[in-house]
């Protein structure tokens, strides 16, 4: 990596040395703060700052893993920009080598210790046999001790960005255990993230952090491009973590616009066109009153008639 590094987004590796039986990287000394130094004196970065930050990132990946190599510890404090902007990825000191269908080999990752160890949480040395990185950044996968690929750098890709853009840790807790149950069980606080973010970045961020490895992106140039594309169309539908209710009040105005009018000319048509009463055929009667009975015209009254053409008489 270190003859092309001037023009990729990570430090550049000088050698592999071994001193008194400890083995050690030379890599160059990169000016500049980490993110985490970055948030944590300013907060969070604005969206098109940290935009443009997450491209380098995605494009140090997208190259380490063309090279084979998964980072596996990727997180703020790993990363620095420079002052004349340049972003680098460093501290590859848990990277690996996969194979080529971009899988761990089984050899050099036991699935089998739960045991942590992390310069965030704790100051044992890493050693061969247990679970590697910083547990606020780690992947399901990697939480539970198993195989890993490239998917779980794109899983911390996921975590720098959501951070960068929020000033907060995407999964955190009180202590190691309350992290990792966070990562396997709970949701990033999506409402935490900008109004101003674009729609393709909120998709983009819940598609890396989808606990389902399979479900995530597969490449880190996939990352890259809709982080570009985002930048070019940032305008989108309704964000995905907008709440259910202003969703479904949304849907029935809609329903209510195109169906209200087809309504009204329906009963119209039904009005106009449809079968007019027959009118009921005029019925003329005459009655005369019993013999020697005469009847002064005050006295007589016509009962109105309110029984149905086809109700049945009553019985008499």
């Amino acid at each position: 990596m270190g003859a092309e590094a001037d023009s990729c987004t990570y430090a550049t590796i000088h050698g592999l040395e071994e001193s008194s039986g400890t083995h050690y990287l030379v890599m160059e000394l990169v000016p500049g703060d980490t993110l985490a130094e970055r948030i944590k004196r300013d907060g969070a970065v604005p969206v098109e700052e940290a935009l443009g930050i997450a491209t380098q990132i995605a494009e140090a990946l997208e190259h380490a893993h063309e090279h084979g190599i998964i980072h596996r510890d990727l997180k703020p404090a790993n990363v620095k920009v420079t002052p004349e902007g340049q972003v680098k990825v460093l501290d590859f000191g848990l990277a690996k080598g996969f194979s080529a269908d971009g899988s761990d080999s089984p050899d050099a990752f036991d699935s089998n210790s739960p045991t942590l160890t992390s310069p965030a949480f704790t100051a044992s040395p890493t050693m061969p046999g247990v679970i590697l990185g910083t547990a606020a950044y780690m992947s399901p996968e990697q939480a539970k001790g198993k195989p890993v690929d490239r998917r779980t750098d794109i899983w911390a890709f996921g975590c720098v960005l959501y951070e960068l853009l929020t000033s907060r840790m995407t999964f955190s807790g009180e202590t190691v255990t309350d992290i990792l149950g966070a990562i396997l069980h709970k949701e990033p606080d999506w409402e935490a993230l900008p109004a101003s973010t674009p729609q393709g970045i909120r998709a983009l961020l819940r598609r890396c952090l989808n606990k389902e490895a399979r479900h995530r992106y597969h490449a880190a140039a996939d990352v890259r491009i809709q982080i570009e594309e985002a930048h070019v169309a940032p305008a989108g539908p309704i964000p995905s973590d907008t709440p259910p209710s202003a969703t479904l009040r949304e849907r029935f105005g809609w329903i209510a616009a195109v169906a209200l009018p087809t309504l009204i000319a329906a009963l119209l048509a039904l009005l106009y066109f449809g079968e007019k009463p027959v009118p009921l055929p005029l019925v003329r009667t005459t009655m005369l009153p019993p013999q020697n009975i005469t009847l002064v015209e005050s006295s007589i009254a016509v009962s109105p008639w309110r029984r149905c053409m086809n109700q049945p008489r009553l019985p008499r």
